[in-house]
């Protein structure tokens, strides 16, 4: 009788020294964000292609650009900060361009496959991540997360691959595949970036700043090649809009994200995006799911446990 009040004080007494430690805690919230981003990006295919049906996807990338800034400017005007915009630094140019080709070859993509073709991005991302994050910034990985890892980015193949035809797949969509995984490689190289840039800039100011220069840079193609003869749809419009407040919230938690938990771990993490996309696919659509789906998705979560098992925060 006295056995199960000891067992449940042992495991708030557990909890509690968990949640009173400061490392372990930021690590959780690493973590936390990583999923957040996961849980917005799941979203941006479905949100593309309702916009693609009557926008180019350069006008489409140009509109998520402007109204994510706008988005940043108000949440730095509600914390009554100056806005400042940091035109002249090489990592705010370079990340800029980064995230312009990005946006471009998704929505690029989008146009010339199905709306969960972009899926193709996040192993993607996940491998030129982890390359990144192992030989430029020097993070240390143990076995066990190379392993996880590993199983982590063959779990999110197997899902996308879905068992279709590799000729299907290399075929007649070979550009889209062509285009998703240029728009993984420029995701991967924004997120060191943000890496690079957060320690000296806050996170609204820096994106700001990535935004509104990737909006300049999108503006001349949007000129040239992002007209359209059928007019706007009302609810291609509010997929815009809700696209650039994804982009707004998601580029924020990333670098919250990375400020507390390993690039190639927050890139792990993230690419539980396409077990999100599936998900949504099922509820709302009323997708089967296939046993391809139901291995890759049980090789991801065990990867994935594998390399957040008591891993530590990064000490600042």
């Amino acid at each position: 009788a006295s056995a199960a009040p000891r067992w449940k004080s042992s495991w708030a007494a557990t909890a509690r020294d968990a949640f009173s430690d400061k490392e372990v805690l930021r690590g959780i919230m690493g973590y936390l964000y990583a999923f957040l981003v996961a849980l917005l990006y799941s979203t941006t295919g479905l949100l593309s292609k309702t916009a693609g049906g009557t926008l180019h996807p350069v006008l489409i990338t140009l509109g998520r650009f402007v109204f994510g800034a706008g988005c940043m400017a108000l949440l730095l005007l509600a914390q009554k900060k100056r806005i400042r915009l940091h035109f002249l630094c090489a990592p705010i140019l370079g990340g800029s361009a980064c995230k312009t080709l990005n946006f471009l070859t998704e929505n690029g993509g989008v146009s010339l496959g199905y709306s969960y073709g972009n899926m193709v991005i996040w192993p993607m991302q996940t491998v030129f991540t982890l390359l990144f994050s192992l030989f430029l910034l020097r993070e240390k990985a143990s076995a066990r997360q190379w392993l996880g890892t590993g199983m982590c980015i063959l779990g999110v193949a197997v899902i996308a691959w879905n068992g279709r035809p590799v000729s299907g797949m290399l075929g007649e969509r070979i550009g889209a595949t062509a285009l998703f995984v240029l728009s993984g490689f420029f995701s991967a190289a924004f997120t060191l970036f943000q890496k690079k840039l957060m320690d000296r800039f806050d996170a609204v100011e820096m994106n700001l700043s990535v935004f509104t220069v990737a909006a300049a840079m999108t503006l001349l193609p949007a000129l040239l090649w992002g007209g359209t003869s059928d007019p706007a749809s009302p609810a291609g419009v509010l997929a815009v809009v809700t696209l650039g407040i994804t982009a707004c919230a998601g580029n924020l938690l990333v670098v919250w994200s990375i400020k507390k938990i390993p690039l190639f771990l927050f890139s792990v993490i993230q690419s539980s995006s396409v077990l999100l996309s599936l998900l949504w696919a099922w509820l709302l659509r009323g997708e089967p799911v296939s046993r391809y789906t139901m291995a890759g998705t049980a090789a991801f979560l065990t990867g994935m446990l594998l390399c957040i098992r008591r891993q530590p925060a990064i000490k600042r």
